[in-house]
């Protein structure tokens, strides 16, 4: 299935789940939800409520363990029940391709099955709302360097960190613009949505979680097995500044502006 490229689109706001989206001001959710580009990472648009903040493109492409499954599923669930279905565009590992169960009654699947009882066969499957736009990528492995892709008939660029490949993926999918990290903190453990977890007990047992609780840092910032995302992240930077992209940081207090591998922008003054 081919990629369709978007003209014109301005901004690009690509959202992490990082603590500080809740400290984003009325005026600066307002900035971001006029823009034409709101990309979301992972867990990000199961929570978008509480953000404020209304993604169009969510970015979602582990599917290798049953919390990742169940939280695929849950997004995918809440597209739909928060009216998010008509204008967004989901990512996925193209090895997801024929495991979607694609319906135009998604409420009714909701009210009379369990969809998780989908996802924990040896190939599950994933019920997903017919309106919503689907893109397969290729993925690479996590550990491993590969080349900067500059066509979706490539794996995407993907080192210790779904944002790598998303930025890789920004460049191949839009024209040339800047892109806005928001909610990309890095430096904290804490997602925005951390006090619903806690509160209502939502399956998040990531294996990783325990070593970024301990070390007070998103894992992809950590080292693993003697590297951490930040050592090769000059490779993502030159190769958007190859290609015509910025990238800016919306939090002054994030790794990445702390450490001046990206300039801090506010989003609005």
């Amino acid at each position: 299935m081919s990629i369709t490229k978007v003209s014109d689109q301005g901004t690009i706001y690509l959202l992490g789940s990082g603590y500080s989206i809740n400290q984003l001001s009325p005026v600066e959710r307002s900035v971001i939800n006029a823009a034409q580009v709101r990309l979301a990472l992972n867990k990000f648009t199961a929570f978008h409520e509480q953000s404020g903040i209304r993604p169009n493109y969510t970015y979602f492409i582990d599917y290798h363990n049953k919390h990742a499954k169940e939280f695929l599923q849950r997004t995918i669930n809440t597209i739909k029940l928060t009216g998010l279905e008509k204008g967004m565009t989901l990512v996925l590992h193209k090895n997801v391709s024929g495991r979607l169960y694609r319906t135009k009654n998604l409420a009714y699947h909701l009210q009379a099955l369990n969809p998780f009882n989908y996802i924990h066969f040896k190939r599950p499957r994933f019920i997903l709302d017919y309106e919503v736009k689907v893109d397969f990528v290729k993925i690479g492995d996590f550990m491993k360097l590969s080349p900067w892709a500059d066509s979706f008939d490539d794996e995407l660029f993907h080192y210790r960190s779904s944002l790598t490949s998303a930025l890789n993926y920004i460049t191949l999918k839009f024209d040339p613009c800047k892109i806005v990290l928001v909610g990309v903190d890095l430096n904290k453990s804490a997602y925005f949505y951390q006090e619903e977890i806690e509160a209502t007990q939502v399956h998040d047992n990531n294996k990783f979680r325990a070593e970024e609780k301990k070390a007070g840092k998103h894992f992809t910032a950590l080292d693993y097995k003697g590297t951490s995302m930040i050592d090769n992240f000059h490779l993502v930077t030159a190769s958007l500044s190859d290609r015509g992209f910025t990238l800016v940081s919306s939090n002054p207090n994030s790794l990445f502006a702390e450490q001046g591998i990206c300039p801090y922008e506010a989003i609005a003054t």
